[in-house]
């Protein structure tokens, strides 16, 4: 096993001035309270040692944010670009995605491969608030929060039932429906939302001049024009999402909810205007191209999240989640993707929970103990022809945070953590020369369409 001692001893000495704040404010929306890791209270505690961005509801809707990737450039310290599949990348401080954390409700929202959460599938209409928490998050949070912590912690049901529909229409048969409900009846509250999204692509602008986009390699063919301008070329997406809460609130000492989401998408990728890449199956080495889309693209998970107060002083946290994966990238041999070259798959799965339990004995001191565990399970294959290669890893944290507060306004907050990370299984594909290579454990002969019959096995690392 591979470990790793993450050691954080933080003491922060600040000084609390409480002072009275005059005027109307609005009132905030719903928050699903067992949403939150960190749990803000009435003192200064770590949320207050690192550099914390809080962007409520009002916030993004004052932006005209519709994803959580657009809400986020309007965010302190992080810069929103997107990267060369069309989907959004973010840097914090300098860093990847796959360098930050980022929850949904508390739980880790992510594609295990590269470690990153497409942010275009999440609407804004589902967020109550977004907390970024940089520099020093809580050890709370558990493994790999070396740059940042992002939090999206969304609506819940309320004793008046709410209802939203909104529906936009653009150019280049562009629309937008998202649809909301939210209710408490009893100790029972739920939310429901649905969004669609389609469109054929955006307008560029007037003054772009179109110029041939160079071959990667020679072989490859000749300078040919990617993109000529007027809509985007294969920048359509259709989009279907929904996302759900179901819980009851026995006392007031309790509450247990069911969250569930799924997404259906089918989009293309924009062409590079100066480069194109065209790779033809050669041997045992698959075909690839960058004149691509996605012909499937797909989420769901379930998580329940429940908090139970055991003793007067001791309160207990709870997550369990199961999330998948599921797309398929098909290449093209030209920009007019009228010949397929290969589809190659990813199926991604990660189930996992977490614990944690907050004491509160005395006025003075506050405490908290948290463990976490996960599976994170990834399949691909390039090409149709192929068989699956399987790696299959774990991630744990066990971590303890302590807060001691002065009738002076001091306060003090040490906490420390350790974390690892074991690979269990990493397969490959692995052939010969003239690709044919002795049984070893599971065989197979497979066929590819034009090529020469071929034996493969399973070469784990």
């Amino acid at each position: 096993m591979n470990g790793k001692l993450t050691t954080c001893v933080i003491v922060c000495l600040g000084v609390l001035l409480s002072s009275g704040v005059s005027g109307a404010q609005s009132e905030p929306e719903p928050a699903f309270s067992l949403g939150e890791v960190v749990v803000s209270g009435k003192r200064p505690g770590v949320e207050d040692i690192g550099i914390t961005t809080e962007m409520s509801s009002k916030d993004i809707e004052a932006t005209g944010s519709k994803t959580l990737a657009e809400a986020l450039r309007f965010a302190p310290g992080i810069t929103v670009t997107r990267g060369a599949k069309n989907e959004p990348e973010i840097s914090i401080h300098g860093f990847g995605t796959e360098k930050s954390l980022f929850l949904i409700d508390g739980i880790p929202y992510y594609e295990t491969y590269y470690g990153k959460l497409n942010l275009d599938q999440i609407p804004t209409e589902m967020i109550s608030k977004i907390e970024i928490s940089k520099n020093a998050p809580s050890v709370l949070y558990g493994a790999n929060t070396q740059i940042a912590v992002v939090n999206v912690v969304t609506k819940k049901g309320t004793e008046d039932p709410s209802f939203n529909f909104t529906q936009e229409i653009g150019e280049n048969d562009t629309y937008r429906t998202v649809l909301s409900h939210g209710n408490q009846v009893g100790n029972v509250n739920y939310w429901l939302s649905y969004s669609r999204r389609e469109t054929e692509g955006w307008r560029m602008s007037d003054d772009y001049d179109p110029a041939k986009a160079q071959p990667r390699r020679p072989f490859m063919g000749d300078p040919i024009i990617t993109e000529d301008g007027g809509f985007r070329n294969n920048a359509d997406l259709e989009q279907d999402s929904f996302w759900g809460r179901i819980g009851i609130t026995p006392t007031q000492d309790s509450e247990y909810f069911l969250s569930m989401h799924m997404l259906d998408a089918e989009k293309g990728i924009p062409y590079q205007t100066d480069e194109y890449k065209v790779f033809t199956q050669r041997g045992d080495d698959p075909a690839f191209s960058n004149f691509a889309r996605f012909g499937e693209y797909q989420d769901w998970g379930l998580d329940l999240s429940g908090k139970q107060k055991v003793l007067p002083w001791l309160t207990l946290r709870g997550k369990l989640f199961y999330h998948e994966h599921t797309d398929d990238y098909i290449s093209y041999s030209n920009p007019d993707l009228d010949e397929e070259l290969a589809k190659s798959t990813y199926e991604d799965s990660y189930t996992g929970g977490s614990l944690i339990a907050d004491i509160d004995p005395v006025d003075w001191y506050t405490g908290h103990f948290s463990v976490h565990y996960k599976q994170d399970t990834h399949e691909d294959r390039d090409a149709t022809y192929l068989p699956f290669n399987e790696s299959k890893s774990y991630t744990g944290s066990i971590g303890t945070e302590h807060e001691f507060f002065t009738h002076y306004g001091l306060t003090a907050v040490i906490g420390a953590s350790y974390d690892w990370f074991e690979v269990t299984d990493a397969e490959k594909t692995v052939f010969t020369e003239d690709y044919i290579l002795a049984p070893h454990t599971n065989l197979c002969m497979i066929l590819g369409s034009g090529s020469p019959a071929m034996q493969w096995y399973r070469l784990r690392m």
